[in-house]
C-alpha cells in the first residue's frame, strides 16, 4: 500500500520515476554525499536506485521504505527519508538525506519527526537504529532533536573518499516498547 504522510510543511509520499532529475541534484553533489559511503553519483547510478525503490515498493512486506520528502507548497522532491526493517527483528534503520541549498531550514527534522510517528502509529516495530558520520554535526542534531540517544562509536568503521569513517551510532526506543517495558 503507497504511503503518504503530511506534516505542517511537507509530504512524505513515494519516490516515482519522474523524481531522478531531483534525487541526482542531491546524489550527485559532493558536499550532500560527503559523509556517506555511496555517491557522488552517476546519472546512471542515480536512474538505478530510483528503480530499485521502485522494485521495493512492490514488496510484501516491505523492507525498504524511501519516501520523497516535498513542500506542501512545492510538488519538487527536497530530500528522502528511509527505513531498512530488519526481518528477524522488531527495529529498523532509519536515515535521511537532503538537498544542500535547503539545509537549516528543519526540513529534515520535520520529516524525520512525522516518519518516526508513523513508525509508532502503524508499524510493530520497538526501536530505530541510525547511524552517522562522526563529523556529521548536523545529522546528529536532526537525530538528538528527534529523540534518538547515542549509543556509541565505531572507530575507522567504513571507508569513504577522504579515508576512515568514525561511526556514531544512536537509537530510538519505540512508544509501543516503552509501554510494554513498563507494564
Amino acid at each position: 500500500m503507497p504511503i503518504h504522510l503530511e506534516s505542517q510543511r511537507l509530504i512524505l509520499d513515494e519516490v516515482t520515476k519522474d523524481d531522478v532529475t531531483a534525487i541526482h541534484r542531491y546524489a550527485s553533489d559532493p558536499d550532500v554525499v560527503r559523509y556517506q559511503n555511496w555517491g557522488p553519483n552517476t546519472l546512471k547510478e542515480t536512474q538505478d536506485f530510483v528503480q530499485q525503490v521502485l522494485d521495493w515498493q512492490d514488496d510484501n512486506p516491505r523492507r525498504y521504505i524511501v519516501l520523497a520528502i516535498r513542500k506542501k507548497s512545492d510538488p519538487r522532491m527536497l530530500g528522502a527519508v528511509s527505513l531498512e526493517v530488519d526481518e528477524q527483528l522488531p527495529y529498523a534503520a532509519f536515515g535521511f538525506s537532503l538537498a544542500r541549498d535547503v539545509w537549516g531550514q528543519g526540513y529534515a527534522t520535520e520529516a524525520a519527526q512525522r516518519l518516526i510517528a508513523h513508525v509508532e502509529e502503524r508499524m510493530p516495530l520497538t526501536r530505530l537504529t541510525a547511524s552517522c558520520d562522526r563529523r556529521n554535526k548536523a545529522s546528529q542534531g536532526v537525530l538528538r532533536k528527534c529523540g534518538f540517544k547515542s549509543m556509541g562509536l565505531i572507530h575507522e568503521h567504513m571507508m569513504l573518499r577522504d579515508g576512515p569513517r568514525d561511526t556514531m551510532l544512536f537509537e530510538l526506543p519505540l512508544r509501543a516498547a516503552t509501554a510494554a517495558a513498563s507494564s
